[in-house]
Formats: structure tokens, sequence, C-alpha cells
């Protein structure tokens, strides 16, 4: 799934964090990933609340792709949208706003929240639909997250 770039080491989340477990992992990792992709898969409509959130996002927003993988997914056969969008405050808060879960980012909302370091590798990667989320980090960002987590929140990968 992941190389172990720069002494980082995969782990993965135990259990989802949820409510403020959940807007505390949002106020931290932006202070190591300045960006974070959202995903919308062609074959699957977005809803109301999905549209809305694409364009209240659309000023953060730094690129758009069709394409066939993101980090944690490669589809066969298939297309989906890929918006990376800058993680600054406003769009931030939009996060926290929109959900009150990690692996509630599924149709009819963009999918699979990811964010991503300055050189583009993925420190937090979900795959929504899964309840799968596993993070690339360093002893000092393990202990970080660790904190707003949970104790046990965190299982190294392997």
């Amino acid at each position: 799934m992941s190389s172990e770039p720069q002494g980082r080491r995969e782990y993965r989340l135990v259990r989802e964090p949820k409510g403020r477990v959940y807007r505390g992992l949002l106020n931290v990792v932006p202070e190591y990933c300045p960006e974070f992709l959202l995903v919308q898969r062609e074959q699957l409509k977005l809803g109301p609340a999905g549209v809305a959130l694409l364009r209240a996002l659309h000023p953060y927003r730094v690129h758009h792709e069709r394409r066939s993988t993101w980090p944690g997914t490669e589809l066969i056969g298939h297309f989906a949208h890929v918006h990376r969008f800058r993680a600054e405050g406003g769009a931030i808060q939009i996060l926290k706003d929109a959900v009150s879960s990690l692996y509630a980012w599924l149709t009819p909302l963009p999918e699979d929240l990811c964010f991503l370091r300055a050189d583009g590798d993925a420190l937090l990667t979900t795959i929504a639909h899964e309840r799968e989320g596993w993070m690339n980090l360093s002893d000092d960002e393990r202990t970080d997250l660790a904190r707003v987590l949970g104790a046990g929140a965190l299982r190294r990968a392997g």
C-alpha cells in the first residue's frame, strides 16, 4: 500500500475517529499537510449536499482531474473526479461541519478524505466504504496524533 520514506511507518486506525476526536484530528493533520483530497466517482451520483459541499470548497481548490487511482484506491474500468484542496482554516471548517466522523465521507457526498504532505505523499488515507483508514507517520507525528486519537487508536501495520 505504501512505502515508508523518511523514517515514517504505517499505522492502521483501530477505531473510527468520531465527534470530538474527528474534529481534533482535522485540527492537527493540517499542521503536517497543506492539502487534502476528496473523490467523486463517476458511476455514483452526488446528492444535493455533496454538490453544495464541492461548491463551498471551490475557493480552496488547487486541482481537479479525472483519474482511476488515488491513495488507497485503484479503479478498474471506471474513473473518478479527484479534487485537491488547500487545507486552510475555512476548508477544514467545512469538513468539520459536513460530517461528524471520518468514514462518513460516502456518496451522496464526495468520498475518501485523504491528507497530503507537501511532497505529495499521503499522511492520512481512507477508504470510507470499507471503513478503513491508515496513517504514515514519523515518531513525532505519531506522538502528536496519538494525543488526539486516544490510547490504542493506532496500530502498527505489518
